[in-house]
């Protein structure tokens, strides 16, 4: 940059005398800009004017970029740190990975032992399998052969309704058998009483079972009672049995018993072999039943046919014989049940109560009304019972008897009684019950007890007052004959001769 050099101002001495125009002074500063050294210090301070703002700007700039470094510094302690720690955890990582690939190592060299063990063990267990197989294949043969010796047996479970219905089917098929022909009025004096009364179904010590002579509703109810016991007696020990293979079969199905109380599962297998021998011979089991149902036709009609009128005896055979077949019939399905099936006849008295297995038996005749034990029943009669024993002519009473109980009385005394048997199969824990059985109460018994031994007193009544008669005929055929002698012979003779004549006296 060039300097000029400045004119020198007139001196003005003067100058407080004088006086200065503004045109001068404009035009001294229009002189000094257009100096070009004036020029020359203007540019200077302009580009120092840029400098300095230049510098300024450096300065933010500076300021900016050590705040900037020190940022830097900061993430690069930071980083550094960072890497130190990655570096450690690599080593870390390394240190890791070089145990892993030890243990790596060590399991493959393990796993290459094993897999060579397994495939020796596989080896063995395939012709171990083999074997197996080949023992199973010889045992389901021989499986297969030995089915041929049994019967599969029916579950109960699957089949309990129809079980229930086949049993129930001969239980009342067997009440309308004898509600049929036993409710009849029937002539008394041609009844066997005492061979029904001692048949083992009736007798015996543990049981009461009156039967009224006469036809009253309570004497046929009993009557049909004890068909019923009588019938189902017969079926249970004849017709109801596990086999049919031998004709006397009691000692079999003792065992069979026994075995079903020490091993149910043993005691059904054997008697599906027995039933599947009892299909190989079929003639022979046919015959055996047969004989069974036979039996119990044979049996039951010969003690109870008198209780059935002479009318009706022939169809009475021909109906049992008709439900005896069908009850054998119905029965060999029952047979190859899985479990072995049992017949209740003497309950505990909390069975009654409960009424889980039983029904009381009603019948048409229980359902009429029963005539008071008060009242004659000989031959269905309305003679009136409450006179009294006759008296002879000393005023002394003809086989006096005490006054029966009522039956309400006796009932308190007794049990009830099983008629028809309850049907139920048990396992040591569960009891299925395949149909209930029949009973007679209590205060029905007593009824018919009453019944009879009013009967009983009659009878004694009238034996007393005939015996008493023939006392009286012996006392006056003693007096003539001590009269005269000539004439006692004579009187006699004609008594006994009109004795005679007349005919046997009814009694």
């Amino acid at each position: 940059m060039s300097t000029g050099t400045l004119a020198p101002l007139p001196s003005n001495t003067t100058s407080s005398s004088k006086t200065y125009h503004l045109d001068d002074i404009e035009n001294l500063f229009t002189t000094l800009r257009s100096h070009p050294g004036v020029q020359d210090i203007a540019d200077i301070v302009d580009e120092n004017k840029k400098l300095r703002a230049g510098y300024s700007d450096l300065e933010c700039d500076n300021e900016h970029t050590l705040n900037q470094v020190a940022r830097l510094q900061t993430s690069l302690d930071a980083a550094r740190k960072e890497s130190k720690d990655v570096l450690t955890r690599l080593q870390a990582a390394l240190k890791e990975k070089q145990t892993l690939n030890s243990q790596y190592s060590e399991v493959q060299r393990k796993l290459s032992d094993n897999e060579k063990n397994l495939g020796e063990e596989r080896s063995k267990m395939e012709q171990q399998i083999e074997a197996v197989k080949q023992e199973l294949n010889h045992e389901r043969a021989e499986l297969q052969r030995l089915s041929a010796f049994s019967t599969n047996l029916v579950p109960i479970t699957e089949n309990y309704k129809q079980i229930s219905s086949i049993m129930d089917s001969i239980r009342t098929s067997a009440l309308k058998l004898a509600e049929t022909y036993l409710c009849d009025d029937i002539p008394l004096n041609g009844v066997n009483w005492a061979l029904i009364k001692n048949h083992t179904a009736l007798g015996g010590a543990d049981r009461i079972f009156p039967l009224p002579v006469s036809n009253s509703s309570i004497a046929k109810h009993m009557r049909v009672a004890a068909f019923l016991a009588i019938l189902g007696h017969e079926m249970r020990n004849h017709l109801f049995q596990p086999v049919y293979l031998l004709r006397n079969s009691s000692e079999l199905n003792s065992f069979l018993d026994h075995l079903a109380e020490e091993n149910e599962e043993a005691e059904a297998h054997l008697r599906s072999v027995l039933l599947r021998a009892v299909a190989e011979l079929k003639p022979l089991s046919d015959s055996v039943s047969a004989e069974c149902v036979q039996t119990v036709i044979n049996n039951v009609a010969s003690c109870v046919k008198s209780l059935v009128l002479e009318a009706k005896r022939q169809p009475f055979e021909s109906e049992l014989k008709v439900y005896c077949a069908k009850a054998r019939q119905e029965w060999g399905y029952i047979q190859k049940l899985e479990r072995r099936v049992e017949f209740e006849i003497s309950p505990d008295d909390g069975d009654l109560k409960d009424r889980k297995c039983w029904l009381q038996l009603t019948t048409k005749a229980s359902s009429s009304p029963m005539i008071s034990p008060s009242r004659g029943h000989a031959n269905g009669g309305t003679k009136n019972a409450s006179s009294g024993p006759k008296r002879d002519k000393g005023g002394a009473s003809a086989g006096a008897v005490s006054p029966p109980q009522s039956p309400i009385e006796v009932a308190s005394f007794l049990d009830v009684v099983v008629v028809w048997p309850a049907a139920t199969a048990e396992r040591k824990d569960d009891t299925a019950i395949l149909s209930l059985g029949y009973f007679l109460t209590a205060s029905e018994i007593a009824t018919a007890m009453m019944e009879q031994k009013e009967q009983t007193t009659s009878k004694d009544q009238h034996r007393a007052v005939r015996d008493s008669r023939r006392r009286s005929r012996a006392m006056s055929t003693a007096g003539h004959s001590s009269g005269e002698n000539g004439s006692t012979a004579s009187r006699s003779g004609s008594f006994l001769s009109a004795q005679l004549g007349n005919g046997p006296k009814e009694s």
